[in-house]
């Protein structure tokens, strides 16, 4: 059986349900729905409506305040799968079969407008296996522009306003997620490669620390924390920021401390 897919007045098919389990959502979403009909027994299958609201999916640079960037979203609802079996029509691929879909940044880009349609509100803020939720997903690199030049950054952690938005694993690259109130936003924090909020710090004149010992080590201060790469070739190529300071957003003036 398929229920309609359309929106109306900001609705949209959430389940099926029957009359035999006193109308208790089923916890499989896929639309259309096979069941198993028993002449003997009558019954009612309902394809049940449910409102939806608006979100956004975000990439935040730390080092900047800048958004932008792709990030990954997986909908059991979205309409993006061929049902061979009934004449080719579009359908929803569930909780099982869902994919990760890329998602440009803009405002409200999980809206009612997009192809998402909406998102449900509070699905399974337990994240309990096996029943319905959504998903986020952040490439650990990332390209940001700032100022007209390119940074490359990495992944961090996901943020947001916890009355808007719960993560399952808020310092997972994909994490299942639950969007709270209409107009939620999830934030991917990411952090800037050799990039700082304080101007120069990683230039020759600016507040960054280096030592050479088995390679160059590198410390600098950016918004409130201290970060640590290292090259083992002459600085051409340098690792990912790595985190040595408390994540207090209070730590300043790095140094080495050696014997």
């Amino acid at each position: 059986m398929h229920g309609d897919t359309n929106l109306y007045s900001g609705q949209k098919y959430n389940n099926w349900s029957t009359q035999r389990n006193n109308f208790q959502p089923l916890l499989e979403v896929i639309n259309p729905h096979s069941f198993y009909v028993d002449t003997n027994i009558a019954d009612i299958y309902q394809a049940n409506l449910k409102p939806v609201a608006s979100a956004t999916l975000q990439a935040g640079l730390l080092d900047a305040g800048s958004v932008g960037g792709r990030l990954d979203f997986k909908d059991p609802w979205l309409i993006d799968s061929v049902d061979q079996s009934h004449g080719g029509a579009m359908m929803n691929r569930g909780m099982d079969k869902a994919l990760f879909k890329s998602v440009p940044y803009a405002i409200n880009n999980l809206g009612t407008s997009t192809i998402h349609k909406g998102v449900f509100l509070n699905q399974n803020p337990r994240f309990e296996p096996g029943k319905p939720n959504y998903s986020v997903g952040a490439p650990n690199v990332n390209t940001f522009n700032v100022g007209g030049q390119n940074y490359q950054a990495y992944f961090q952690n996901w943020t947001g306003d916890t009355n808007f938005v719960q993560y399952q694993y808020p310092s997972a690259a994909q994490t299942g997620v639950v969007f709270k109130q209409n107009g939620a936003t999830a934030t991917a924090r990411y952090k800037a490669h050799l990039g700082s909020s304080i101007a120069g710090p990683t230039g020759g004149s600016g507040q960054r620390k280096l030592v050479e010992y088995n390679g160059y080590h590198l410390i600098y201060e950016s918004s409130g924390e201290i970060w640590y790469t290292r090259s083992q070739d002459l600085g051409q190529t340098w690792t990912s920021e790595i985190r040595v300071s408390s994540g207090a957003g209070n730590a300043h003036n790095p140094c080495f401390a050696g014997k």
